[in-house]
């Protein structure tokens, strides 16, 4: 029999001491030395992806011949427990060739998925003795690590290009992979950074605030978190920084934790100009038409703009030391306090109604934003809008898109919309029943449409004219499953934006065959 293409297979690598390559061996050459060391016939590296096998190297086959292979009994392996494959007289063939027997052992890949096979096969079924069955043991694992080495090397040229930094320290904060992007922001060089700690790069007056923001993520058992802070660079540079920090746990203690970082020192810059700048402020809280405030933690209102007169009736110096939870309408207080939307995060928002001075409620939203000091949560800042008349609109939307929903659900007609693409975005039952009786499968949200097959480029132009902006009315007829023809008026229109731009097409199918016939 012939050998397969080797210029399909993956190459390991031999190194030396120092690294150095010494030679590599391809993924054929594998199953070479399989085949040797268990005086079999062929072998092969069978590759999974998702459900789809195939053979991915091999030796002792003809991979130009078709080659077919029990799926079923290799996929029923794959999932078992054990490493160890064998199967007994369940023919594999390769164009004249059927074998009857294949052992092997599973590929892993680093996340200890198994994503492959190397098996050894043979026309007689001659089981493998332990000393052939080990030498296999060792190849799969060759194959394996060939195939984590690969990985690893695509992850960490990724790593070294992107304009990120990016760093993971063990669980003691000691530095284990830094990228090109942090060696050039510190200005030291890997092997400097791997023998330094994370409280040698973060500025002296952050460290405190830093660790407590980690011990604070560890006591929680969160595994995720966003902290800014500044780091100095070896020339004393000061620098900020934005970090998204995942901790990664092992037998419930820190086992290591990753960090993607960026420059956000001119967002800081311009951040604390605008803060300082009073006037400014005055100017844009005075002004607005939001109502503007600052409370302490348990709500008792500090500071309350002058539009609060207008919104709610009350002159500002009416709402300062007042608490503004004493103001929500109950039901919605309640609402706001099970979903913890102003204690948990830094900046929320919330839809309730506030009582104004004539005990009548509005509907308001509420962008909070907690006010940090030192690390420190002090008081909130807040933004409240009148939203009235948008819940007006909403509740009257959903009242209308109920009656509308149930008009299009009980109708005979058969209705659906598809967007720019031909893909669905709503139908009704009706509908849903008769194309899936037309193709045998029922549409889906999201799906493409299907054209009637021998009337394909007649319907792509219909619907291209009438995502054009054109209004198309035709009669349809195709032949159901007795052999009679069912035939239909349909009008297919334009759905636009609010600004009248085609953004897709809904088509209204009615079913007058018995009108036709009579």
């Amino acid at each position: 029999m012939g050998q397969s293409d080797a210029s399909e297979s993956h190459q390991t690598e031999h190194l030396d001491r120092d690294g150095t390559v010494l030679r590599t061996i391809s993924f054929n050459d594998i199953c070479y030395l399989a085949t040797q060391s268990c005086g079999v016939s062929a072998a092969v590296i069978i590759s999974f992806d998702g459900n789809n096998q195939k053979i991915h190297s091999s030796f002792g086959i003809d991979r130009h011949k078709e080659c077919v292979w029990n799926r079923e009994v290799i996929s029923n392996n794959r999932g078992s427990k054990s490493e160890h494959l064998e199967i007994l007289g369940h023919p594999f063939s390769c164009g004249d060739s059927v074998f009857s027997y294949m052992a092997g052992y599973k590929v892993f890949d680093a996340e200890n998925n198994v994503v492959g096979l190397l098996c050894v096969i043979d026309d007689v079924i001659s089981k493998l003795n332990s000393a052939q069955s080990k030498s296999l043991q060792i190849l799969t694992n060759q194959v394996s690590s060939a195939l984590i080495n690969a990985k690893l090397k695509i992850y960490k040229n990724l790593i070294e290009h992107v304009v990120d930094i990016i760093y993971e320290m063990d669980g003691k904060g000691n530095y284990i992979t830094v990228n090109s992007r942090f060696r050039a922001f510190s200005g030291y060089s890997t092997n400097e950074l791997l023998q330094m700690n994370y409280r040698q790069i973060v500025h002296e007056d952050d460290i405190d605030s830093v660790r407590a923001y980690h011990r604070k993520i560890i006591s929680q058992g969160r595994n995720t978190g966003y902290q800014e802070f500044r780091i100095k660079s070896r020339k004393g540079d000061v620098i900020w920084i934005g970090q998204n920090v995942t901790f990664h746990y092992q037998n419930g203690e820190l086992d290591r934790v990753s960090a993607v970082a960026r420059d956000i020192s001119d967002i800081v810059e311009l951040r604390d100009s605008l803060l300082k700048s009073e006037e400014l402020y005055r100017l844009v809280t005075e002004n607005s038409r939001d109502l503007t405030c600052l409370t302490e933690l348990d709500g008792t209102f500090i500071y309350v703009s002058p539009y609060s007169k207008e919104l709610l009736g009350y002159e500002p110096e009416e709402l300062v030391g007042k608490n503004g939870y004493s103001y929500f309408h109950p039901d919605d207080l309640q609402r706001i306090k099970e979903e913890s939307r102003f204690e948990n995060s830094f900046l929320s928002s919330a839809q309730y109604r506030f009582r104004r001075k004539d005990d009548t409620y509005v509907w308001v939203e509420t962008v909070n934003k907690k006010v940090i000091e030192d690390g420190v949560e002090v008081s909130f800042q807040s933004n409240t809008r009148d939203i009235s008349g948008r819940k007006e609109i909403q509740e009257q939307l959903e009242r209308n898109g109920a009656v509308l929903s149930s008009m299009m659900e009980n109708t005979r007609d058969f209705i659906f919309a598809v967007d720019k693409s031909r893909k669905f975005i709503y139908f009704n039952s009706a509908y849903r029943d008769i194309y899936e009786k037309r193709t045998g499968e029922a549409p889906q949200v999201g799906g493409n449409y299907e054209f009637i097959p021998e009337k394909e480029e007649y319907y792509k132009d219909v619907f291209n004219k009438v995502i054009d902006g054109e209004r198309v009315q035709l009669d349809l007829e195709f032949e159901d499953k007795s052999g009679g023809m069912i035939h239909f008026e349909c009008y297919f229109n334009p759905i636009t934006d609010k600004n009248g731009r085609p953004i897709g097409a809904a088509a209204f199918l009615r079913d007058v065959t018995d009108q036709k016939n009579g």
